[in-house]
């Protein structure tokens, strides 16, 4: 039989919502533009100047300069560079109020706008007095207001360092820089420690590890979308992270949370689908973590008590703790499809059969109340109604 597939990993959600999201602000600046065969006659002469050269933080405008010269129909004549200081005069003059920027004048008769790059995301030039203006860089980006860089990035993680468990957000930060988020400083802090309790105790926070951001990661359009799902803005500007994926240290009850007891009720019936892939099945589509792992016979003293308790009709099968209820999604994703809920919290797998979307291949069951071993070659779904629970 095939391995399980990864069907739908939530283990990673937070780095899933975050990363997709950031890939499109920085696609084409950080790319290497295509050269473009020139035009052979009727070239327009353009001369370009870059403000805010010397801008070590800002996001690299320098390719757009490059692109235009490859650009088919333009002749570059000249480039002029100028210092964030040299630039700010013609920023007034031309309204400006991000650097880097560029301008584009020269042969631009009836030219109101000039388009580059991808169709999709074109990096777009549009007439302002007399030149075409490239003004729209994203974070990071000087400010002319304010007279500062915008978009470095700080993050301090709060870490329960006696939770070995506890979701790693280390490779988070990480992505999130190798993504375009100019991270200037990060910093750990041990929750134990009165910085740390301090700050659990300002922003209210309930479930460790988690980050503390500050608002320059809002100056990432995307980000800032989707921070709303992610975290909390605080009313001096830190953004907090308040979406932590299990395993996470709960401070109200001081317990570690998600760490799921895992029964796997197994059959000795000859054709039946290898129970020990359900592990990692679940690992891999909820990211869950286990605290135990239990194999258990069918027709053992504890399998029959099982069996009996939660009306289990089809093995193998597999019984969860109600920490997995934690996990996102969870609870909707099995009730519709998996299984069912039981009164003591616990989940009981029960529509075996959906399992081949998982496995990619047919495989046999056994039922126990008929003893007959079924084939999901020939089985029809049927619809999961809770049981009923012994007391």
């Amino acid at each position: 039989m095939k391995k399980p597939k990864n069907v739908n990993t939530l283990n990673t959600v937070f780095v899933v919502l975050l990363f997709a999201i950031l890939a499109v602000n920085v696609y084409f600046l950080f790319s290497v533009p295509t050269p473009k065969a020139p035009e052979p006659v009727d070239l327009r002469e353009l001369k370009v100047t870059f403000l805010g050269s010397d801008c070590v933080d800002c996001i690299n405008a320098s390719v757009l300069v490059d692109a235009l010269k490859q650009e088919a129909g333009y002749n570059v004549t000249s480039v002029t560079e100028l210092t964030l200081a040299e630039s700010l005069e013609l920023a007034e003059k031309y309204n400006l109020s991000r650097l880097q920027a560029i301008l584009i004048q020269g042969e631009i008769d009836n030219m109101t706008t000039l388009q580059m790059g991808p169709e999709k995301a074109p990096i777009v030039f549009t007439l302002n007095q007399d030149a075409l203006v490239y003004a729209n860089s994203p974070a990071p980006y000087y400010d002319v207001a304010s007279k500062r860089v915008k978009g470095r990035v700080s993050i301090l993680q709060i870490l329960q360092t006696q939770c070995e468990e506890c979701f790693n957000l280390s490779p988070a930060i990480d992505q999130m820089q190798q993504l375009g988020l100019k991270i200037v400083s990060t910093r750990d802090l041990d929750a134990s420690s009165d910085e740390a309790l301090s700050l659990i105790s300002k922003y209210h926070i309930d479930r460790l590890p988690t980050l503390i951001v500050s608002k320059d990661a809002l100056e990432y359009a995307v980000f800032a979308d989707a921070w709303a799902t992610l975290g909390s803005e605080e009313s001096d500007g830190k953004l907090v992270l308040r979406l932590v994926t299990p395993p996470y240290y709960n401070v109200s009850s001081k317990k570690v949370e998600g760490l799921v007891e895992l029964t796997i009720i197994t059959d000795d019936c000859e054709g039946c689908y290898n129970a020990s892939e359900l592990q990692p099945l679940f690992e891999q589509t909820f990211g869950m973590s286990f605290a135990s792992v239990k194999m258990v016979e069918a027709n053992s003293t504890r399998g029959k008590l099982l069996v009996k308790r939660h009306a289990i009709e089809l093995v193998p099968t597999a019984v969860l703790s109600n920490d997995a209820l934690i996990y996102p999604s969870v609870v909707d994703f099995w009730t519709k499809l998996l299984g069912t809920q039981e009164k003591d919290g616990s989940l009981v797998l029960r529509n075996v059969a959906v399992l081949k979307q998982a496995f990619q291949s047919d495989f046999s069951y056994k039922n126990l109340t008929s003893g007959e071993l079924v084939s999901t070659a020939q089985a029809v779904e049927a619809d999961v109604a809770p049981a009923e629970v012994e007391e």
